[in-house]
């Protein structure tokens, strides 16, 4: 058996950036300024405004005390 959840949709990708504003991370696409996806990381609210179904966003939150292990050569 075979699901999939983006079967109707087409194959455009919008990688989103990412910003902390107290409890929430803010998501917004570059190519898309209507488009905001909130996250309360504490209580797992969400809120979108500006989702179009064709377009895929996605993005990743990374907060900026662990970023240089991405960097750090030991």
């Amino acid at each position: 058996m075979d699901i999939s959840i983006h079967e109707n949709t087409s194959d455009t990708h919008h990688p989103c950036k990412s910003i902390r504003n107290g409890d929430w991370i803010v998501f917004t696409c570059p190519l898309c300024p209507d488009y905001e996806r909130r996250v309360n990381w504490r209580t797992k609210e969400l809120t979108v405004k500006g989702s179009k179904a064709e377009i895929q966003h996605s993005g990743d939150y990374i907060p900026d005390e662990y970023k240089h292990a991405f960097t750090a050569m030991n």
